[in-house]
């Protein structure tokens, strides 16, 4: 039996009948489905949010500082094998960029300390 690929609004169909955390795993694997998976709907059930970390349904997502860094903002990140990324390069399509005051006072020729 041949396989076939799912449509788009099949695929989006399926992903919103994932659990959450299932669901940001297989995008993180499969950047082909990211656009699906930003338009299907996200049931959470449990979201804390903290300032080092946040919890979607019991499970706990942190950041971290990488040591050995300059100070300040970079525009760069790490994947997951330790290699320099661009973070410009790195955002698909329906992908949300955060950024911070300190980022837009950079932008416009502030120094910060």
């Amino acid at each position: 039996m041949e396989s076939q690929r799912l449509l788009f609004c099949d695929t989006k169909t399926i992903l919103g009948y994932m659990e959450s955390n299932f669901r940001f795993n297989i995008a993180l694997k499969i950047p082909s489905i990211r656009r699906a998976e930003k338009a299907a709907p996200l049931y959470i059930k449990h979201l804390d949010l903290h300032d080092t970390h946040f919890v979607v349904n019991e499970t706990e997502y942190t950041g971290r500082e990488v040591p050995g860094l300059p100070r300040g903002e970079v525009d760069y990140d790490f994947d997951e094998y330790g290699f320099k990324i661009n973070l410009d390069e790195s955002i698909q399509p329906g992908d949300k960029l955060l950024t911070d005051s300190i980022r837009l006072h950079l932008s416009r020729g502030s120094k910060v300390d």
